[in-house]
């Protein structure tokens, strides 16, 4: 049997976190939550996640920072990052990685359903 696929979202408003974890884990994820730069590059440090959405102003360690960590590790290669922010300036700093999307808030649930349920199809697939 596969393992669910592993999800990380990185939001630091908990309204927003606490919707994007429902939706997700209603899609089969199991969810691993940051509030804050610092606890996201933690939790990289020790997951794999197949499925990342960050949001891009965070307390501590900015979101680019985790991005930069992101393409520099060959075992993220196959993660998808969906970036979400209130300012569309930011949507060249996903760049750096292979497979990202980037959204302006406010997004819709469906968005997040259309972008992360391939990747776990994918997942569950494999």
């Amino acid at each position: 049997m596969v393992d669910r696929p592993l999800t990380l979202i990185i939001e630091d408003e908990i309204g927003l976190a606490m919707m994007y974890e429902r939706v997700l884990s209603s899609m089969g994820y199991r969810v691993l939550k940051a509030t804050n730069g610092n606890t996201a590059l933690e939790l990289l440090q020790d997951n794999t996640p197949d499925f990342i959405m960050s949001d891009m102003r965070l307390p501590g360690i900015n979101a680019n920072v985790i991005i930069d960590y992101i393409a520099s590790e060959p075992r993220f290669d196959h993660t998808f990052v969906l970036v979400v922010s209130s300012g569309k300036e930011y949507e060249m700093s996903i760049a750096p990685l292979k497979n990202a999307r980037f959204l302006v808030k406010p997004i819709l649930l469906n968005q997040i359903m259309e972008i992360a349920e391939p990747v776990c199809r994918t997942r569950e697939a494999g």
